[in-house]
């Protein structure tokens, strides 16, 4: 993501899990991540969970300017077959202007063209229409 977007890419990071918690509590409708985020012990338990999972590239999506996290995405890689699952979520109030557009194709493609992936997937909540959309 470059250029006047309201939003740019960074690595997770423990201290994200604050805002992770604000995200979950603003709305889960849309997520595609169907993490169970109720509390700061349970969101600190989230993103560690990104953050040292091996075979995990998670990528804080953060508010221009001030550094914070607004969404993620993540993709959970396969070397033995060169694949990729991405997940990704945006806060709620973050909606609406291809922010998260913008950051899973630049994740996919940092991924296929660095990372060594020949493929990515879209992994979405099936009870969540907008996630597949």
């Amino acid at each position: 993501m470059t250029g006047s977007a309201p939003a740019q890419l960074r690595p997770l990071r423990a201290t994200d899990a604050p805002a992770v918690l604000a995200a979950f509590h603003a709305g889960t409708v849309g997520m595609a991540d169907p993490a169970e985020v109720t509390d700061d012990a349970s969101a600190r338990a989230y993103v560690d969970g990104l953050v040292q999972a091996e075979g995990t590239d998670a990528v804080a999506v953060v508010e221009r300017g001030t550094d914070t996290l607004i969404g993620l995405v993540a993709v959970v890689r396969d070397e033995a077959h060169g694949t990729g699952a991405l997940t990704a979520w945006l806060h709620q109030g973050w909606r609406g202007d291809a922010i998260m557009s913008r950051a899973a194709t630049t994740v996919t493609d940092a991924e296929l063209a660095e990372g060594g992936l020949e493929r990515i997937e879209l992994a979405h909540r099936a009870d969540s229409p907008t996630a597949g959309a």
